[in-house]
């Protein structure tokens, strides 16, 4: 079926003999196939249906693509295996439009860019030139320092009396629509554009202050509040701006007045704001600063008195007019004055890489005016993994390869050519503000959230879903197509501090994909899912040899995972029926895990309820051991779940949800406790229960309306 449908697709493709051209110079196996150039149009329709867009591109080079594999003699797919990612910088922003130009002309500025393909200081880079990093600047690749935080399951950490976001690491902020210092509960309403500071007293909870963020767009703007952190007496709203036909100055370097081109350019802008408030004042809140950096909003984190902002900022080729700002990625201070990312700030993918790009911005929490420090990376950002001390920045990526030309048993001539699915990582390391880049690699596979990597005692540890294909392509006679082989399984892959690799486990859970993770010192627990759920339980201790210690099988899967005190861990997903993979409905597991060799499901809780935002955002869930307290909205209520080691799983109640006006669903949900009382905080309004009895106290309706009109003084 899949043969003829194949062969139906490539019929009327006809391959460009510059295609020809550029596989005779990579030195591909001759194929003495008279009708070479429909078999060449076959391989590139199989990217496509392998990789997408970005099949096409890995084959522009044949055997190399995006990531260089060699050739193989015999085809395997655990050929695709983590290799080196090599990283420099252009040494002004003359070679860095050169580069874009090129791309733009050739009409695939969104695509990868390959040795072939790049020129700096008009000297060609590519087989016949290996570049020197030294003539583009000084990238050093060191180990990266040891991550340094505790156990998730260290029963000795200190308790606070309140709650905070729920994050990855210790210590380490994320941001949230909803915080707390202990004393006041911070609420984001993106959809009303509102900020609300109230007062947290149980049952005489009230509003202290109404801000509004960020403020009325033009006509052809929008500005949309997204997250926030609160530090000390600083708050920082995250905003993503967007504007369309913006009318920017031509110069050739914004950080000076020198070397005018003159004139304008009518361009679409979008930028990440960071607006600081002060809150000393919680009855007047006050508008400090508002700084910005170039992209859409990806991701960030606050660590040590520092915010890491990660943006995707995308180019276009009609920008590319000449001036660094039609090309590069910008910063502006709280002034409004623009300056260009430094030349020596922006890196490249050696041997190919995309020319959108990720920006990362560290910002200091006590001035909150400036950035620190900066980077852009080519290609656009994934998931971020952040410890303290380093940052892992992944991003989409396609690994492709060929065999020799080798002959079957009929003596036929054929070549495999096979792909697969990869994730770049960069790695960061931070400094009080300082960012530096370390090292980058690619591994096979895709990640599933942050929760699938993770640092441990100088090594990096990735739980990975791999999806690969071979197509088998006989190069005489008749072009005839031999068997398609898909296959889809997951992985482990253990990389030191030069991201190289180390230790491994490949093949697991044949068809299946990763559910959830969570890593925990020196063993990781993740979940894989088809039709029944694998909780895999892994020894990471020595990271040359891991082990997998045990796989438990049942029905239904966990979508997040969380350490619940000495050998527990709960789990809260969704039940499935054992025989076609279909769920059923929201379901909460409490895993025994004392035994890492015989991991057990102790305890199940069907919730009645089908759908629960916690499978896609962690921060819905509140989870505390000494309060005995899981919970979390699902469907239109938001149920709190205590646990007996003897008797399971109890049902303390369930809140209903208040779907009000410009209210979003149940995501909106956050629980959060302060003192013996326990809040539910959706954007439109604030629900004050007793903890323990779960006694409803107050509620306090957050109006659109706001409280106080001081825009015009902030």
């Amino acid at each position: 079926m899949f043969q003829d449908q194949y062969r139906r697709a490539t019929d009327n493709i006809h391959a460009p003999e510059t295609l020809y051209a550029k596989l005779k110079r990579g030195q591909r196996p001759p194929m003495r196939n008279k009708r070479l150039i429909q078999a060449v149009a076959a391989v590139l329709v199989l990217a496509l249906l392998g990789g997408g867009t970005w099949g096409i591109f890995a084959l522009r080079r044949p055997g190399v693509g995006p990531v260089g594999l060699p050739q193989t003699e015999k085809y395997a797919l655990a050929t695709l295996r983590p290799v080196d990612l090599p990283l420099t910088t252009v040494s002004d922003y003359d070679d860095l439009y050169a580069l874009m130009q090129q791309k733009s002309n050739s009409g695939n500025l969104g695509g990868f860019i390959t040795r072939n393909t790049i020129r700096l200081n008009n000297r060609a880079v590519g087989a016949d030139m290996e570049m020197a990093v030294d003539d583009v600047g000084d990238v050093v690749f060191s180990a990266a320092p040891e991550a340094d935080h505790s156990d998730y399951f260290d029963e000795a950490a200190p308790q606070k009396d309140y709650s905070g976001t729920n994050t990855q690491v210790l210590n380490v902020d994320e941001a949230d629509i909803v915080k707390t210092d202990g004393d006041y509960i911070y609420v984001l309403s993106p959809q009303k554009g509102k900020l609300y500071v109230v007062s947290a007293d149980g049952a005489e909870m009230k509003v202290t202050d109404t801000v509004d963020v960020p403020g009325k767009p033009k006509a052809n703007e929008s500005a949309d509040a997204r997250n926030m952190y609160v530090y000390g007496d600083r708050l920082f709203v995250i905003v993503s701006y967007n504007g369309w036909d913006v009318i920017r100055p031509l110069t050739a370097d914004l950080t000076t007045d020198e070397t005018k081109i003159g004139g304008t350019v009518k361009t679409n802008d979008s930028r990440t704001i960071v607006v600081t408030f002060d809150i000393s004042d919680k009855g007047n809140v006050k508008k400090l600063s508002e700084i910005s950096q170039s992209g859409h909003y990806s991701d960030s984190r606050l660590t040590d008195g520092c915010l890491y902002i990660v943006t995707s900022y995308y180019n276009w080729s009609g920008w590319l007019e000449g001036a660094p700002v039609t090309y590069c990625p910008t910063l502006r201070d709280d002034s409004g004055r623009e300056t260009l990312i430094p030349a020596g700030d922006i890196l490249l993918y050696e041997d190919g890489g995309n020319t959108s790009y990720s920006v990362i911005g560290a910002i200091d929490c006590e001035a909150g005016n400036a950035y620190t420090s900066t980077k852009a990376l080519f290609g656009v950002s994934g998931n971020i993994y952040c410890d303290g001390r380093n940052l892992l920045l992944t991003s989409y990526a396609w690994q492709s390869g060929y065999t020799e030309e080798q002959r079957d048993v009929w003596a036929k001539l054929y070549i495999d050519n096979y792909g697969g699915g990869a994730t770049n990582v960069v790695l960061f390391t931070l400094d009080k503000g300082k960012i530096t880049q370390k090292a980058a690699a690619t591994i096979p596979g895709s990640l599933l959230n942050q929760f699938s990597m993770d640092a441990w005692n100088g090594h990096f540890r990735f739980v990975v879903t791999r999806n690969s294909f071979t197509q088998r392509i006989y190069t005489e006679g008749i072009d005839t197509y031999g068997d398609y082989e898909s296959k889809s399984d997951n992985a482990l892959y253990i990389l030191d501090g030069d991201l190289k690799t180390v230790g491994k486990i490949e093949g697991l859970a044949e068809g299946e994909h990763v559910k959830s993770a969570r890593f925990a010192g020196e063993i990781v627990y993740f979940v894989t899912f088809r039709q029944v759920d694998p909780l895999f339980t892994v020894d990471l201790s020595d990271p040359a040899n891991p082990k997998v210690l045990s796989a438990l099988k049942i029905p239904g899967f966990s979508s997040y995972l969380h350490p619940f005190g000495e050998g527990l861990l709960v789990g809260l997903g969704f039940s499935a029926d054992e025989q076609t993979g279909r769920t059923t409905g929201v379901k909460l597991s409490m895993f025994d895990i004392s035994d890492k060799t015989d991991v057990s499901e102790k305890h199940v809780q069907k919730v009645k309820a089908d759908w629960t935002p916690v499978m896609y955002n962690h921060k819905a869930i509140l989870v505390d051991v000494q309060k005995n307290l899981i919970a979390f909205p699902a469907d239109d209520y938001y149920f709190v779940y205590g646990y007996d080691a003897a008797s399971g799983f109890t049902e303390k109640g369930k809140i209903k949800l208040d779907f009000g006006e410009k209210t979003y669903y149940e995501d909106d949900a956050r629980g959060l406790y302060i003192d013996g009382v326990l809040y539910l905080v959706q954007t439109n309004a604030i629900t004050a229960l007793d903890l323990l009895s779960l006694e409803k106290l107050a509620t306090l309706k957050l109006k659109y309306q706001c409280i106080f009109s001081r825009l015009e003084d902030r």
